[in-house]
């Protein structure tokens, strides 16, 4: 199974990379050994050796179905992502802070929020609203109402 990791930071990359490099493994076999300990799953290395890349901030991880739920569980429990649950553990791991594992709304600017509240007010529909202003019709109709 693959899970996509999106948005690393630099200083999670780099440590991942200089492990795998250290080792003689594959970044993905660094990354799927840490989420493997950090949920107590039993996991089997790859093989696969080190390669040179480009550091990338988007990995597209392999990991075992269990350990791919395991993460989602996780996740769902906590209100935060996959992305998140990795990066945390990556950073228990490598003594690096990260921002915590939830998902961040989106935040609207206040004066598009009291124009769509005008708007709708003077009977333009959400639906319409949403669209031009490329935002879901529950996250507007929760700015509007706040």
């Amino acid at each position: 199974m693959q899970v996509d990791i999106r948005n690393v930071p630099d200083a999670i990359v780099l440590a991942v990379d200089a492990d795998a490099r250290q080792r003689g493994v594959s970044r993905n076999d660094v990354i799927a050994e840490t989420v493997a300990q950090r949920y107590g799953l039993d996991w089997k290395p790859s093989g696969y050796p080190y390669m040179e890349a480009d550091l990338s901030d988007h990995w597209n991880l392999r990991l075992t179905a269990t350990m791919r739920d395991a993460l989602k569980a996780h996740a769902r429990a906590i209100g935060g992502t996959m992305t998140g649950c990795v990066l945390l553990a990556l950073g228990s791991r490598y003594g690096i802070r990260v921002g915590p594992p939830r998902r961040r709304g989106k935040t609207m600017d206040p004066r598009v929020v009291a124009d769509a509240r005008d708007r709708h007010a003077n009977g333009e529909s959400l639906r319409k609203l949403a669209a031009e202003y490329r935002v879901g019709r529950r996250q507007l109709t929760a700015a509007i109402r706040a």
